[in-house]
């Protein structure tokens, strides 16, 4: 424990030799610490089972050392920590204590590599907020929360350089995590959480705004967030968004916003398990190929997709890959070109009712779609399948999926009423053929009377 003090201890005292002998306390921190470091132990910056520290230091140059506490170890609590990993072997840094809550914590991963770290402590908790920042280390897995229990009223994790496995806004396997925050500026990251592994956080914010990673998930892997997931796609190259969590864990209400960079996939929803109750994908620039407003094997209730602005968009489906919606809505409201668009899902699941609106605004210029359904693709049914434009250009439309089945809808199309095959050229909206019905069962007769 790093204290030290002015007064003699009780064998300099007692022997008169305080100029002979050093101060138990500078021994113990500056000698016997220093050689347990070399020979792998465990540090902490605090105290052991008593005592209030007002804040600690804790930097690494060389050597190894197991496991680095920030704070205290059993008792007594810590104010702030700050830990400098500027070198050394280290296996697991907590910025909090093991079983001691602390105030605040800060960690700077400058170099090295580490195997995990914790804005928070073991078993214990942080009263107000946690500070990571991956400027240069290779790290396993960071958790911006604590490990085994104890709540962190807030996290922040940034990402500069350096690389890390899996990034966790929240804890791992056990308290909450009230709000995370998620910074990527340019590391190497293969997996984004903003929630926990298996602990549920309050609400998640995740801005991407430069570095590749593989895999973000607005919520959690085992774990779901009570509140809001907030996902801003500002620069960087991702391969797959979930505004949800993983393998399970319910999503009160998931938002996606793409703004630049690229990502081939964004599911508003969940992965494989649990459910999001509402979903909301804005894009507005990014590079996109393909839009599931629904989860990819997990069911969502409503699912919303605002279409501003962006080239080049494969597919859009209003509800999910392998999974249902109740209500899908999709509004095309800017410039985009758009190869096929779904008011259904994809391989599979229900949509009780999609809405596709394609609408004039100030800004709008023309959105281009080749293929529009109202219904699913491959698998899965549409209950009521609605699509109403007044504007675009269109090539083939038809009111119920590709190779699923729908069973009931309108179509509006400048004028509120349900638009015959051969009036289709009026007003702003040019449609070279629709049809009301399956695109399996009437696409010859469709192509022959248009």
């Amino acid at each position: 424990t790093p204290q030290a003090f002015y007064d003699l201890d009780l064998f300099q005292f007692n022997l008169h030799s305080e100029n002979k002998i050093p101060n138990e306390q500078d021994y113990f921190y500056r000698d016997i610490e220093v050689a347990r470091t070399r020979t792998n132990s465990c540090i902490y910056g605090g105290s052991n089972t008593l005592g209030t520290v007002d804040s600690t230091n804790i930097e690494t140059v060389s050597g190894s050392v197991t496991t680095i506490y920030g704070g205290n170890n059993l008792g007594g609590s810590c104010n702030t920590s700050t830990i400098n990993i500027n070198g050394a072997s280290v296996g697991t840094v907590f910025g909090g204590g093991n079983e001691a809550i602390i105030g605040s914590t800060n960690i700077y991963l400058n170099s090295s590599t580490i195997g995990d770290v914790y804005g928070g402590g073991n078993k214990a908790g942080v009263n107000s907020s946690t500070n990571i920042i991956l400027n240069g280390s290779t790290v396993t897995n960071i958790f911006g929360g604590s490990n085994e229990s104890g709540d962190v009223r807030s996290s922040e994790v940034t990402a500069i350089s350096g690389s890390a496995t899996t990034i966790y806004g929240g804890n791992n396997e056990g308290g909450v995590t009230t709000t995370s925050n998620i910074n990527a500026k340019g590391a190497n990251i293969t997996t984004i959480f903003g929630g926990g592994n298996e602990a549920v956080t309050g609400t998640t914010n995740i801005d991407l705004n430069n570095g590749t990673i593989s895999s973000v998930y607005g919520g959690g892997n085992k774990a779901g967030v009570n509140n809001t997931t907030t996902v801003n796609l500002i620069g960087s190259n991702v391969t797959t968004i979930y505004g949800g969590s993983n393998e399970s864990g319910n999503v009160n209400e998931s938002n996606i916003t793409a703004t630049g960079g690229t990502v081939d996939t964004i599911f508003g929803g969940n992965n494989e398990g649990g459910s999001t109750t509402t979903t909301n994908i804005e894009v507005n620039g990014s590079n996109v190929s393909n839009i599931y407003g629904g989860g990819n094997e997990a069911d969502s209730v409503t699912a919303n997709i605002d279409i501003k602005d962006s080239n080049n968009i494969t597919n859009v489906f209003g509800g999910g890959n392998y999974a249902s919606v109740t209500t899908s809505n999709i509004n095309v409201l800017g410039n985009a070109t758009i190869t096929n668009m779904y008011g259904g899902s994809n391989s599979g699941g229900t949509v009780r009712t999609s809405n596709i609106n394609m609408k004039k605004t100030s800004t709008y210029n023309g959105t281009t779609i080749t293929n529009l359904y109202g219904g699913n693709n491959l698998g899965g049914s549409t209950g009521s399948a609605n699509i109403d434009i007044d504007c675009g250009r269109l090539g083939n439309v038809y009111g119920g999926g590709n190779q699923a089945a729908t069973t009931s809808g309108t179509m509006l199309a400048t004028v509120p009423t349900v638009v015959p095959i051969r009036s289709l050229v009026n007003g702003n909206t040019t449609i070279t053929t629709i049809a009301w019905g399956n695109c399996s069962s009437i696409d010859s007769a469709a192509r022959r009377k248009s």
